[in-house]
């Protein structure tokens, strides 16, 4: 039930832009219906509302996407950082056992600022002993060494006696 406030006079009753200085006092008179041009303004606001709703809920959607997508890249990134890393230790595997036969292996770590600002990573190489004829060496790459956990690759390479 909607009021509109009225004033009263001694003359009787008028609008609220009465006379000045006659004597009034108020009361509030009840009308079944608002106006036509109130309810469409009810209506616009309601659906401003709507579609408020609505577009605050698809650009938080696009957030969440977004950022998913920029967390898959960077996974995939490092992952393939750990790959590279296990094919330079076998280029540097190659090296150390053209210069000397008896290479047992070693560990292989790559401080911040090398790879990425802020990463680091870790390649253990390992040659199995060299009196067996069937030698195996152990390539084993972690990047980002410093996260938890990191992404570890690890190649065998059969050596040819």
């Amino acid at each position: 039930m909607h009021c509109h406030r009225r004033w009263k006079t001694e003359s009787g009753t008028k609008d609220r832009n009465g006379p000045k200085g006659a004597s009034h006092s108020w009361y509030l008179t009840p009308f079944s219906r608002p106006e036509p041009r109130d309810r469409r303004h009810a209506a616009v606001i309601v659906m401003v509302l709507l579609i408020l709703m609505l577009m605050s809920g698809l650009v938080a959607q696009f957030f969440r996407r977004a950022m998913a997508d920029r967390r898959q890249t960077r996974n995939e990134i490092q992952h393939q950082q750990a790959i590279q890393l296990t094919m330079a230790a076998e280029l540097l595997l190659n090296e150390r056992l053209a210069a000397d036969t008896d290479y047992k292996g070693e560990t292989w770590d790559h401080p911040a600022g090398i790879l990425h600002q802020t990463n680091t990573g870790s390649v253990v190489i390992s040659v199995t002993d060299i009196s067996t004829d069937d030698r195996i060496a152990t390539l084993t790459a972690r990047y980002p060494a410093n996260a938890d956990p990191p992404f570890k690759v690890t190649r065998i390479v059969r050596l040819s006696p």
